[in-house]
């Protein structure tokens, strides 16, 4: 009896020796040994791709302002060179910066650029005291899946995908990156877009940033009209754009849904047309009725004619790009002015704005009402706006009221330090017009 006690005893034991044998079978590996030999493998797939990889980089938090194209190229001694489409401080669009990466392991292996690099750190480093978080971006990023030809990661702290695709021929970046900037200058032009799905006119969707925003009607659950809101993030291409992901749309009364992702440019079409397979989408230009003049019309020289105190004066100034097709600077005055270009309705937009120093003081831009009372603010949120005359010569700009504040704003007065500024030059500006 006692013999047979000690078998039944012994019989967990032997299962458990058992599965041990199971484990190994399963596992030839611990896992730190699979990690190990998992970063080896990366490493060697990163550094194998001679003319390097082309990155399409979302920085901010839920990937709010769509994403940048930049391009790596990594060594397997852990250098890697970096370009973008985007300016730094101290490097313009296509230029390249070596640093250092490296492959660490977190919970499984990480790709993480451990060295100051601007032009990728321009996207990740904090812009000032209030602003801890910059552009959010990752600079660590978890392997979700490699590939020789593709590689995917998800940022460690913001969750952004990352998707690297393998260069196949030699790739110049300024070139690559031009390309992609003719592409957004032409569909900039239009203050928004028509989306066609199957051909039927469904909503109006505007680019802002580098996102897609879309509102369409659709019904709820009770079948109730209810309007939904989309903000789709891309990443341009030298064609067009790409989604961050695809896109499943089921509009109100649509049998079924259509899924979108890449898009091109159509020139004549002023469209980007849609390139999956089987998918009828398009986003096509207009114009708005009330448009008034392109971005280049407003660059070069005027004269620019305007009332100072009782004075009528006219002087010659210039119009010049500031970022292109989105603000210009205005040069003759008594300080730069900064105006916004407003795509949608053609104009150029003058806002209450700091214009720069006297005694120690700052200068401020400040809408005026001109007439008395006389009220004044600096506030950005006021101002006026260019009203074309639909001549070509003479071309005449006058400045009227933006029509966002109670009171009608026909000029701006220049205040320092709680008084008008007093350092040379006029400081009063009303009744404003550009004639050339």
């Amino acid at each position: 009896m006692k013999k047979i006690l000690y078998l039944i005893l012994l019989l967990p034991f032997f299962s458990l020796q058992s599965c041990v044998e199971d484990e190994k079978d399963i596992f030839d590996a611990s896992a730190a040994e699979r990690i190990a030999a998992a970063m080896k493998e990366y490493r060697a797939t990163l550094a194998a791709a001679e003319n390097g990889w082309l990155l399409a980089y979302y920085p901010e938090k839920n990937h709010s302002i769509g994403g940048y194209n930049m391009m790596a190229k990594f060594t397997a001694e852990g250098n890697v060179t970096l370009s973008s489409e985007v300016a730094t401080r101290n490097y313009e669009a296509g230029d390249t910066l070596t640093s250092q990466y490296d492959i660490i392991s977190d919970m499984g292996p990480v790709l993480t650029f451990n060295t100051y690099n601007e032009i990728l750190h321009y996207f990740t480093e904090p812009k000032g005291s209030s602003d801890v978080d910059g552009m959010a971006g990752d600079y660590e990023f978890v392997f979700m899946d490699v590939k020789p030809d593709k590689i995917i990661l998800k940022g460690k702290k913001y969750d952004n995908k990352l998707v690297m695709t393998r260069l196949e021929e030699p790739t110049d970046p300024k070139t690559y990156y031009k390309s992609i900037l003719d592409k957004m200058v032409e569909s900039s032009l239009f203050g928004g877009f028509y989306l066609f799905v199957n051909d039927d006119t469904l909503c109006i969707a505007n680019i802002v940033d580098r996102t897609m925003r879309i509102s369409y009607e659709d019904r709820d659950e009770k079948g109730d009209t209810i309007v939904e809101s989309e903000s789709l993030a891309f990443i341009y291409t030298p064609t067009g754009f790409k989604l961050y992901e695809p896109f499943e749309y089921i509009a109100m009364d649509m049998k079924e849904s259509v899924t979108m992702e890449n898009f091109e440019w159509n020139s004549e079409k002023k469209s980007f047309v849609c390139t999956d397979a089987g998918v009828n989408v398009v986003f096509e230009g207009y114009v708005d009725p009330n448009f008034e003049l392109y971005y280049e019309d407003y660059l070069g020289e005027w004269t620019c004619k305007y009332t100072a105190g009782s004075t009528k004066r006219s002087v010659k100034v210039q119009v010049v790009e500031e970022v292109k097709n989105k603000s210009v600077r205005l040069k003759g005055l008594t300080f730069d002015i900064l105006m916004n270009y407003d795509a949608v309705l053609g104009r150029l937009i003058f806002y209450g704005q700091r214009v720069g120093t006297w005694n120690g003081a700052s200068v401020d831009a400040a809408s005026w009402q001109v007439t008395s009372p006389g009220n004044l603010n600096t506030s950005s949120n006021y101002g006026m706006v260019t009203s074309w005359n639909r001549k070509e010569s003479p071309m005449v700009l006058t400045w009227e009221d933006r029509g966002t504040w109670q009171y009608k704003v026909l000029g701006f007065i220049l205040w320092a330090n709680g008084g008008e500024y007093k350092g040379g030059g006029d400081s009063r500006f009303a009744y404003i017009s550009m004639e050339r």
